[in-house]
């Protein structure tokens, strides 16, 4: 698949703005769905790719379009088949030690794009027209919202509801501003995809911290400079898309909010990829919550919330994929965000109300809490490493440079 930073990217962007704010909307939607159904296409590449993608994209459009004569269970075993599939086509199957073996149909060999995001497009799409009754189920709509040009890699993932409303507006009040605006947003982005976050990574390759001449000025760079490097990388490609689709006319959803400025993990994963954070607390959190509160849990609300958000996090790591580095990412982040309120409850007990209050109006103590924050978000991300063997490597690396 082609990246913002192609040429044919970038010209596929002009010819869309071009040609969708000149039709009228009812040719645009016609016209964005097509080419985002042919870019895809040619970059699957392979007839059996395609094939799988289309399979799996639209069996789900017309399972959902005759939902009226489906039981409810067949509906839900549409969900689980959509989650399997997503399992299947990342591989996720092959990654369990024997489990590959014993499911010999879960190596195949198709691609399927923007597969993950996808995915949850689908989810929410099947949910959302489930519960309206009045809901109309259509074709280009659905394609438009699941598989459309600029959010099909990596979002932002937008809800059906507000995507379709806002899709193709034509905005009366639009002044040549707000053009210009759109365009330095893409600038921008463009500055921190294509140089800024280049640059940081020459200081954020886990090479670097893996030779035998690593110090600890190296891996002093490498994890506070590694966050950073991933925000510029991810923001700025939310940047470019957003500010190309508000030319276009589509609105997309903001997906960060100054993350680095948060006090706690509470409030970061509230500022960082914002429509993703979202999802999973609408559609995993909230539904775990509720069904752990009529059931097992009935008795215990601490314990309830407490499972539903470790489950969350540890579907928020194995969304990034089968590694355990993922996993102990999101069960730290889970753990992290937890302890928020024990925390905050601990602090009252000590200092009191008016002194919590001004704990936290101080822009001091603001300051070294969001330094601890980024900190505990830094350290976290080195999980990232490609295998568990390369976690052990390298904190026996990060001990033998601390030594020196």
């Amino acid at each position: 698949m082609m990246r913002v930073d192609h040429l044919a990217f970038i010209a596929t962007a002009m010819l869309l703005i071009l040609a969708l704010r000149a039709a009228p909307r009812r040719v645009g939607r016609w016209i964005h769905g097509a080419v985002s159904v042919a870019i895809l296409a040619i970059a699957l590449g392979s007839g059996a790719s395609i094939l799988a993608t289309a399979l799996f994209v639209y069996a789900a459009f017309l399972a959902v379009r005759h939902r009226r004569s489906l039981p409810t269970s067949v509906f839900a075993a549409l969900v689980g088949a959509q989650l399997f599939s997503l399992g299947l086509l990342r591989h996720y199957f092959t990654s369990v030690p024997g489990l590959g073996r014993l499911l010999p149909f879960a190596h195949p060999p198709l691609e399927v794009i923007g597969l993950s995001y996808v995915v949850l497009r689908q989810i929410e799409w099947m949910l959302w027209i489930d519960a309206d009754d009045e809901a109309t189920v259509d074709l280009v709509d659905y394609t438009n919202f699941t598989l459309g040009f600029f959010t099909l890699l990596a979002g932002p993932i937008a809800r059906y509801g507000p995507f379709t409303a806002g899709f193709l507006s034509r905005d009366a009040d639009e002044r040549p501003a707000d053009v210009v605006r759109a365009l330095n947003r893409v600038v921008n982005g463009y500055a921190c995809v294509v140089l800024i976050a280049p640059f940081l990574g020459a200081f954020t390759s886990i090479d670097v911290v893996s030779s035998a001449s690593a110090r600890a000025r190296d891996w002093a760079l490498f994890v506070y400079l590694y966050p950073l490097q991933l925000f510029l990388n991810f923001s700025g490609y939310c940047d470019i898309v957003i500010g190309l689709a508000k030319l276009c006319r589509i609105d997309l959803p903001e997906n960060f909010a100054r993350p680095f400025l948060a006090t706690n993990l509470q409030e970061f994963w509230q500022r960082w990829h914002m429509t993703f954070s979202s999802w999973m607390r609408d559609f995993v959190f909230y539904p775990s919550l509720r069904a752990l509160r009529r059931g097992p849990l009935r008795g215990s609300a601490r314990s309830a919330t407490a499972l539903s958000a470790l489950l969350s996090f540890l579907l928020v790591g194995l969304w990034h994929g089968p590694r355990l580095g993922f996993v102990l990412f999101g069960l730290l982040h889970g753990a992290a965000v937890l302890l928020v309120h024990p925390y905050s409850a601990l602090l009252e007990r000590l200092l009191g109300s008016d002194g919590l209050e001004r704990y936290q109006r101080s822009p001091t103590l603001r300051l070294v809490r969001v330094g601890a924050c980024y900190s505990y978000v830094a350290i976290t991300c080195v999980c990232f490493a490609r295998t568990g063997a390369d976690l052990v490597g390298l904190w026996h690396h990060f001990a033998r440079a601390t030594a020196r």
